[in-house]
């Protein structure tokens, strides 16, 4: 839905926007806004009109969350046993650049499944909520915070 102050416009279907329960929506630099499902992936509304990311594009289905950083990277934290058809990996963190989707894995250090949260500070560091601790990305090197070393 839209509210401009006079009038209230519903997305649906018949405007491209899936049914779903939508978990997170965020506004880039352009102005576009990107809408996260719990379900069908990602989407995006430049205003007139609804784009959709799904696995055929190699965009996880099954967002919880997202954030955007200073370079308007989009940055997703993923459900559960989720997977990219593509690659046959389980990421639980993906970077979508608008183009690309770059997952995060056990090769990068990424050993959770199921990220909650993710948050982009402003100083352009990463921070995921997950079922085995906290995750922090700061320029390219991934830190893990568990119960065992002070969380």
């Amino acid at each position: 839905m839209k509210i401009d102050g006079k009038k209230l416009t519903q997305f649906n279907e018949k405007c491209g926007l899936i049914k779903d329960y939508i978990t997170s929506i965020i506004k880039d630099s352009l102005n576009h806004l990107w809408i996260a499902t719990l379900s069908n992936g990602l989407f995006k509304f430049d205003g007139e009109k609804f784009y959709h990311f799904t696995e055929k594009e190699g965009v996880c289905n099954f967002i919880t969350d997202m954030t955007i950083n200073e370079k308007g990277e989009i940055w997703l934290a993923h459900y559960l046993d989720t997977f990219n058809i593509k690659t046959l990996i389980k990421p639980g963190i993906s970077m979508f650049d608008g183009i690309n989707y770059y997952p995060f894995t056990e090769k990068e250090g990424f050993i959770n499944k199921q990220s909650n949260s993710i948050y982009s500070d402003k100083n352009d560091i990463i921070w995921i909520g997950s079922q085995n601790g906290i995750y922090k990305i700061n320029k390219n090197q991934l830190f893990k915070f568990t119960i065992e070393n002070g969380l």
